[in-house]
């Protein structure tokens, strides 16, 4: 494999990773509506891209779900600013890492449906309950990710900053943070399928936007296929947003990966 086809290899490797898990989801769902017979609930995948197909029906859901995503994006980028600065503190200084590290542990153990009814009661039944659940579940792996990725810096090129006569900040940006790069990836595809679980189980109960909203008022007025398209619409794009990151840390890997492995080579 040459350098030039390895990222390409090592995309096309994270977007059957992505999309084959959804294949077999659906095929297996269509098999589920075959073999239970007479059932009012469940609807087939096939009859939620009918439904879909109509273009009322797609403005429908597509504006649901962008709410949706809108508010993941905002919480997740306000969970990574924050990591990064207490990661920042943290490698910097043994005090501030014993004093901060056990605050993160805890609230990263946290429930998510534990967290949830604390946070309505503290904002409201509000958009920005659904931004703070998302915070709440992505920092944890965030600031864990971006500490250790920031730790394995090596020797050599923190030694060589420090004889280049770099300071703090200029070592931070230019050693430990390329070093977190790969790490903080890998955590993000495992905490951004959580957090919009979060964010979908806060829109369902409190905040009356989003996909979330869009199911409960289908279930709750029994129009089932509307229901199971939202739930196939939110499932692509969480699909999309995986791969889109695999692809993110494909590329970013090879070009960060190799710089450790050089300095301590």
């Amino acid at each position: 494999m040459t350098a030039r086809t390895r990222p390409l290899r090592k995309f096309a490797a994270e977007v059957g990773a992505g999309l084959a898990p959804v294949v077999v989801l659906l095929v297996l769902w269509q098999v589920a509506y075959w073999a239970i017979p007479a059932n009012t609930f469940l609807r087939s995948p096939m009859e939620a891209l009918a439904f879909l197909a109509d273009p009322a029906h797609l403005g429908d859901v597509l504006q649901a779900a962008a709410g949706t995503l809108l508010m993941l994006g905002v919480g997740y980028v306000i969970s990574l600013v924050v990591a990064l600065a207490l990661a920042c503190l943290v490698t910097a200084s043994d005090v501030l890492d014993r004093a901060l590290s056990p605050l993160a542990l805890a609230l990263g153990v946290v429930p998510v449906v534990v967290i949830t009814p604390v946070v309505i009661l503290l904002l409201g039944r509000t958009p920005a309950t659904s931004i703070a659940v998302c915070v709440m579940i992505t920092f944890f792996s965030s600031f864990v990710s971006l500490t250790a990725g920031m730790r394995s810096a090596s020797r050599a090129s923190l030694d060589l900053a420090a004889v280049l006569g770099a300071g703090a900040l200029r070592t931070v940006i230019g050693v430990r943070l390329p070093s977190a790069v790969p790490s903080l990836l890998s955590a993000t595809k495992l905490a951004l399928p959580a957090a919009l679980s979060g964010v979908i189980l806060t829109e369902y109960i409190a905040t009356g936007a989003g996909i979330g909203t869009f199911i409960n008022h289908a279930r709750a007025n029994y129009h089932y296929i509307d229901m199971w398209a939202g739930i196939l619409v939110i499932v692509v794009a969480s699909t999309f947003v995986y791969v889109l990151i695999g692809a993110l840390e494909a590329s970013l890997g090879d070009r960060f990966a190799p710089r450790r492995a050089r300095a301590t080579s």
